[in-house]
């Protein structure tokens, strides 16, 4: 996860968090519904009260960090970088960061701060 934020705000958070990787049916037409609701789950896991059909240019930086970190959670990578990831986060948002890492490090998998 890059100090920088690397989103494109015209796009909702679910574009976002799967650019290049959408999900599509058998016809190869891209499934809307399953990204909405893929990208709805990693968003909740995150405590975050905002939907998958938000734009990203919409939320405070803050929330924009919490849908990069949605996006990196969606790869399932064994071991996650983070280059101060709580540098624009509340509180809140933070101790939701940090549950997750407790839950991906009982799941065997790695973070780097």
């Amino acid at each position: 996860i890059h100090q920088e934020l690397n989103l494109n705000p015209q796009l909702t958070n679910a574009e976002n968090i799967f650019l290049g990787r959408e999900f599509v049916n058998r016809f190869g037409k891209i499934d809307w519904k399953q990204m909405y609701a893929e990208a709805d789950k990693l968003l909740a896991k995150l405590n975050l009260r905002f939907t998958s059909q938000k734009l990203v240019g919409d939320l405070s930086i803050g929330d924009q960090q919490m849908v990069e970190i949605a996006k990196v959670l969606s790869f399932e990578s064994k071991v996650i970088i983070m280059d101060e990831p709580t540098d624009a986060l509340t509180d809140t948002e933070t101790e939701s960061l940090f549950r997750v890492i407790r839950e991906l490090k009982s799941q065997g998998r790695g973070c780097l701060l």
